[in-house]
């Protein structure tokens, strides 16, 4: 996919999509005034696992979920992050479009998988689905301890065909300090092939928006953590 950099964040842009991550400046004011010919709908993240329908009749509300679908044109769907993965889902043939908040427990919740499956159980096709994944914190950044490996293990499992070992090397590396750096992406990749969506139609911006200070990190700033906005669109 080409991407392009702007002072507010990346752009990937098709015929049919635009698809936006954002900095730190990407506040909903300055991207408002930015691409000015769309409106914009948000809603209050919870690290839940519900997912709000957006259409003419509700995008001002902003109702408690973790992801948002709509298949009305010329509407951004805004995923808030810092830290967590903004996701978002696309299908080719059919007007539709998806986003997802994908915290380390949206991702052990499976809110990803999730929306795949709303998405084909009412019509599309797992060819026609595309899955993008924004900045986020990556693997190196990542530190959990053994409770939480412990909860996405289960959902990385169809990672690997083996045994744990493998698994535990692509996805959990234990440090030093006896903490285990976790690859959130390569779980979600794992979810997306169970619903058979071809990893050739996966795309990760691989940008740490722990080390990257072009990006809010909760885990970098603590209490003084922003958040950026990140969206999609249908033309």
């Amino acid at each position: 996919m080409k991407v392009q950099e702007n002072a507010l964040g990346f752009i990937i842009e098709t015929s049919s999509i635009i698809i936006f991550f954002g900095k730190k400046e990407a506040q909903l004011e300055k991207i408002q005034q930015f691409f000015s010919s769309y409106q914009f709908t948000l809603v209050h993240q919870t690290h839940g696992r519900k997912i709000q329908l957006k259409d003419s009749t509700n995008w001002t509300e902003r109702p408690e979920a973790d992801a948002q679908w709509t298949e009305q044109k010329k509407l951004g769907l805004c995923i808030s992050t810092a830290d967590c993965i903004p996701a978002f889902v696309y299908d080719l043939k059919k007007a539709r479009i998806a986003g997802v908040h994908a915290v380390w427990k949206g991702v052990a919740n499976r809110i990803v998988p999730q929306t795949l499956e709303l998405f084909l159980n009412t019509g599309s096709k797992p060819q026609d689905l595309r899955l993008v994944l924004g900045p986020h914190i990556q693997k190196q950044s990542f530190e959990v301890d053994l409770d939480v490996k412990n909860q996405l293990i289960a959902v990385a499992k169809n990672l690997s065909n083996s045994n744990t070992v493998m698994m535990d090397s692509e996805v959990f590396t234990q440090n030093t300090e006896g903490k285990f750096q976790v690859d959130l992406s390569k779980i979600v990749k794992s979810q997306a092939q169970e619903h058979e969506v071809s990893l050739d139609h996966f795309f990760d911006l691989n940008l740490d928006t722990k080390s990257d200070h072009r990006f809010h990190s909760h885990r970098r700033d603590k209490e003084k953590a922003g958040r950026q906005l990140s969206f999609i669109l249908q033309k």
